[in-house]
């Protein structure tokens, strides 16, 4: 298997892949997955498998009822992913059913997500390697510089157990590294 290394998006790169979006009724509703994706840390088949039901835009959460080893969990979804949700459910409705589908109303497919990424940090300038699992990532290892508790990132994730969000935030410590040294420059 090959392994990649580790792609922090930041959240101005992030903006430039949304503008990239458009403003079709296609693009509102790939900005409003994108920034969904970027601002929850969810995983892919989470965010397709959500409901309109599962999103309180008033107090900003969304309950992921379809995780991993069928866990249930509670995350907040910031202004910025609020937004561009108003912003595609201004197009889609507020009817029952999936929240992410495509104008036929038919359920967005993950091969669809794994493609669009790409197009869409190529379409904003960006060569680096953008998918969801790096967005998930993204976000963690962004709480975690933010001094985030590492339980609380655990949970936002869905994470069964600390270890494995661990591996989320280590980038092989470069950032502490880096910091390190040009704190102790002498020249």
């Amino acid at each position: 298997m090959r392994k990649y290394p580790l792609v922090i998006w930041s959240p101005s790169e992030i903006s430039a892949v949304l503008a990239a979006c458009g403003t079709t009724r296609t693009g509102r509703r790939n900005a409003a997955l994108v920034a969904m994706l970027a601002g929850t840390a969810l995983r892919c088949s989470e965010a397709l498998a959500l409901e309109l039901a599962d999103v309180d835009l008033s107090r900003g959460v969304v309950q992921v009822r379809c995780g991993k080893n069928s866990k249930h969990r509670t995350v907040g979804i910031g202004e910025s992913a609020l937004a561009h949700l108003r912003a595609w459910l201004g197009v889609r409705g507020i009817g029952p059913g999936l929240l992410f589908v495509t104008s036929r109303g038919a359920p967005i497919l993950p091969s669809y997500v794994r493609s669009l990424l790409p197009r869409l940090a190529s379409r904003a300038g960006y060569e680096k390697r953008l998918h969801a699992h790096a967005l998930r990532r993204s976000l963690a290892y962004r709480m975690h510089r933010a001094q985030v508790p590492l339980a609380t990132i655990q949970k936002c994730l869905g994470h069964s157990n600390v270890a494995t969000t661990s591996v989320y935030i280590d980038d092989g410590g470069s950032a502490e590294v880096i910091d390190a040294m040009r704190a102790a420059e002498v020249a």
